[in-house]
């Protein structure tokens, strides 16, 4: 089963393609989208549909998709924004025939590093903890 795992910033949007099956990431040397700060919500949102979309038609494998929800303690512009794109980035998927998921994953940053570490591997650039929250979520076990 090949899954997509995306997590969303207010300055990028990560994603890692997984083939569960050999526990392999797809798409090693392409896995980040830069946020342009010059846009208005509108052309943002319209701009993360299109992202998306092409990702979707570039890799008409992924069967799944995982939503990583971002995890503040409290409300703020970033977490609504990022919530936003969440809830575009799942009407692409929808629109595409992918079923997705929202999720929040419970892990301190060191074990979210070390899980995807262990499960996968790092990126060869730019590795944070949002690439590994793509990762853990792409690749974890469904219940």
């Amino acid at each position: 089963m090949i899954t997509i795992g995306i997590r969303c910033s207010t300055t990028e949007i990560r994603y890692a393609i997984i083939d569960k099956d050999t526990m392999k990431m797809l798409n090693s040397n392409e896995h980040r989208i830069k946020i342009a700060k010059a846009l208005n919500d509108q052309e943002l949102f319209q701009w993360i549909y299109k992202e998306i979309d092409e990702i979707i038609k570039n890799n008409q494998l992924i069967e799944k998709a995982f939503i990583c929800e971002n995890s503040y303690i409290k409300d703020s512009k970033s977490l609504r924004l990022s919530n936003r794109l969440d809830a575009i980035i799942a009407l692409a998927l929808k629109d595409n025939n992918i079923p997705s998921e929202i999720k929040c994953l419970n892990y301190s940053e060191a074990d979210m590093m070390n899980l995807a570490e262990r499960r996968i591997g790092k990126t060869e650039k730019n590795w944070n903890k949002q690439m590994a929250s793509c990762i853990v979520i792409a690749s974890r076990e469904e219940k």
